[in-house]
């Protein structure tokens, strides 16, 4: 049989889902991001949660027949409308795409290459560095949880979070094998500003994760962003969480354990004042 005649092995499919509340003034960049991805195999779900302003009417004018708009009759808190979107996924891998970031264009395509191979098949979580940029869009600097590709455990991640609060990062970073998402309590409420590192942490239960330096996202800080508007709540946020699910594993290092407080405490000012000058 010629090469060409061969069968090929079914492409692997991407679902994406933006959750968006009054996201008009960024989702088109968002949306445009995937579209100008290299993987075609992907499709987008717009989760809108009843918006007022011309959110709809921005996600409707691309004419892409991969994308859908679901809206929501009534606002719903914000992590009620994030699980509306694990609710239905399909496909082999889940991306979920917060409305005010963006995608490299080469996200896909070099992702779903390293899930591609044999080796990798047990690899739940698809991760990469991101590049941090103003609400205007200007790039700022480059963060991630590794300069080196390797494949890390849930143990790695949570000794990482000693040092890093939350080292694999926000949502965009990851993308997430649809098997592993069976039988998840998903995104809490419990831990609102680390409600990304709760789900990476529940996802990683089911297998490890393979992590490239390679830059494969964009994510846009202002002040007005949920993230960095709630300062001292999510100060709060953190040290539940922290003592909660962090501290069960460093009971017999608990030095190591309370000097994660200080390493927070100096980042959390770092990071408002990012926010503060970008606003």
């Amino acid at each position: 049989m010629p090469i060409d005649d061969q069968p090929r092995a079914r492409p692997q499919t991407i679902f994406v889902a933006i959750p968006v509340y009054n996201g008009a003034p960024y989702i088109g960049q968002a949306i445009q991001s995937l579209i100008s991805q290299s993987y075609p195999h992907w499709r987008l779900t717009v989760y809108d949660n009843a918006s007022t302003d011309a959110t709809r009417e921005v996600v409707q004018s691309f004419s892409d027949d991969r994308i859908t708009l679901a809206v929501i009759d009534k606002t719903v808190a914000v992590w009620d409308n994030w699980n509306c979107c694990l609710s239905e996924v399909k496909g082999d891998f889940f991306q979920l795409l917060c409305a005010d970031d963006a995608l490299h264009p080469s996200c896909f395509e070099k992702k779903i290459m390293l899930a591609e191979k044999p080796e990798n098949a047990a690899i739940t979580i698809f991760s990469s560095n991101r590049n941090l940029m103003s609400a205007k869009g200007k790039m700022l600097f480059v963060i991630g949880y590794s300069r080196r590709l390797g494949v890390f455990s849930r143990d790695n991640v949570i000794r990482a979070v000693v040092s890093k609060t939350n080292p694999i990062g926000d949502p965009a970073t990851g993308l997430t094998r649809t098997a592993a998402l069976s039988d998840i309590q998903g995104f809490s409420a419990d831990y609102p500003f680390m409600v990304d590192l709760d789900f990476w942490l529940q996802v990683l239960e089911k297998g490890d994760m393979l992590h490239t330096p390679a830059v494969l996202s964009y994510f846009r800080i202002s002040g007005g962003a949920l993230s960095g508007s709630r300062f001292f709540q999510n100060c709060g946020d953190y040290v539940r969480f922290y003592r909660r699910r962090i501290k069960p594993h460093f009971n017999d290092r608990l030095m190591l354990y309370y000097w994660g407080y200080l390493c927070f405490a100096g980042r959390a000012l770092m990071r408002q004042a990012v926010y503060f000058i970008n606003r």
